[in-house]
């Protein structure tokens, strides 16, 4: 499966998700100061020239002589002649009323200002009032440039903070995964769940704690059986060993058919007792230890075929061994004593002149047995 984020480490997509979510809110909260920040500024610089001409109307009826408002940001003019050359074709030809120059949608003029068009009462003349709001800090460009800074300072904070973010919500789970893995199987952890709260990692941190008590008391009952087999195992057949020993010392075993049969049973007590170690062996724990180990097959394979070599000869076989070169495989002995098992009874019960060949793999599996 091919690794993105949406399937990489819990960390790796808690890091993914805040930087996403991040982005979307700042560009969410940028685009949304931008535009209330020129709605507001566009009502507020309207509002402010209808004031200033309202109270210049009004001071006008009463003093035709009063002088025009003229400030920094703000200026005042009567009739369309007396408007700046490099202003006057720019609002030439509009009709009463508000505007904006120097944006998308509105009037054609040289630098970005607002201007309010009103009759003069009493006149044929138009008062041309021009709102310049760079002179005062008022630009809208100016908070919206504030806004786009500040997006991309956001952005610096987001990438460390998701990181400590995703260390703080890992932490228990990487703690359980530490536990888990320092875990010695013959003294399996017990309780760690409960320094665990009831969320998600709780409820894996308990299903953890109940497979281990599962899996330790197997390995209880294991062990048990282990220590049981090896002792009922082991006593009938340390008895009938002693049997043939005493058995082999009677003066009927001076005979030779009492003699033949007599080996026969210590021919089988030791390929019973070479089994019971095998088993046994092979349930112990540890065996990833000794699996490197090497074992030479010709040995074993010349003892087995001299245990039996009364037997294969009465039935008329020649016995011959051709190894390939001084063939080891990664296996200890005691693991190969099955395969010696199998071998004799192909020895014993084969066919008159048939061939027996053993294959076993390098890695301690077999591959096939056939004669």
């Amino acid at each position: 499966m091919k690794k993105t984020p949406l399937n990489a480490g819990i960390s790796t997509r808690i890091i993914v998700f805040f930087i996403v979510f991040g982005i979307l809110m700042s560009s969410i909260f940028v685009g949304t100061v931008i535009l209330l920040e020129h709605l507001q500024s566009e009502e507020s610089f309207d509002r402010i020239l209808k004031t200033e001409y309202e109270r210049f109307i009004e001071e006008y009826r009463h003093n035709a002589s009063v002088p025009l408002p003229q400030t920094e940001y703000m200026k005042f003019y009567v009739g369309i002649d007396s408007v700046p050359e490099d202003k006057r074709k720019s609002v030439a030809d509009l009709k009463p009323g508000y505007y904006e120059t120097g944006i998308h949608g509105g009037v054609k003029g040289p630098g970005h200002f607002h201007v309010a068009i009103q009759p003069l009462p009493g006149t044929e003349e138009k008062v041309f009032m021009f709102f310049f709001p760079y002179f005062m800090g008022f630009d809208t460009l100016t908070l919206q440039h504030h806004s786009v800074v500040g997006f991309f300072i956001l952005l610096l904070f987001i990438f460390p903070t998701s990181i400590f973010v995703a260390k703080r919500v890992t932490r228990p789970l990487r703690r359980l995964v530490t536990l888990v893995n320092n875990a010695n199987p013959d003294n399996l952890p017990g309780g760690f769940s409960d320094s665990y709260h009831d969320d998600e990692v709780g409820a894996l941190a308990r299903a953890l704690e109940k497979s281990m008590e599962r899996t330790k008391a197997f390995l209880t009952r294991e062990h048990q059986f282990t220590r049981d087999a090896s002792h009922e195992l082991r006593t009938p057949i340390t008895a009938m060993k002693g049997a043939v020993e005493l058995l082999q010392q009677l003066p009927a075993c001076e005979e030779e058919k009492v003699d033949r049969l007599a080996k026969r049973m210590d021919r089988s007590v030791s390929e019973m007792e070479s089994i019971i170690e095998a088993l046994l062996w092979l349930s112990r724990e540890g065996l990833s230890e000794v699996s490197s180990q090497m074992c030479e097959v010709a040995p074993i394979v010349e003892d087995i075929m001299r245990q039996y070599q009364e037997q294969y000869r009465e039935k008329g076989n020649r016995t011959d061994m051709e190894a390939a070169g001084d063939l080891k495989i990664k296996s200890p002995h005691h693991d190969i004593q099955p395969d010696s098992q199998r071998l004799s009874v192909h020895l014993r019960w084969g066919n008159s002149g048939s061939p027996v060949r053993h294959r076993r793999g390098n890695h301690g599996y077999r591959k096939g047995y056939y004669a």
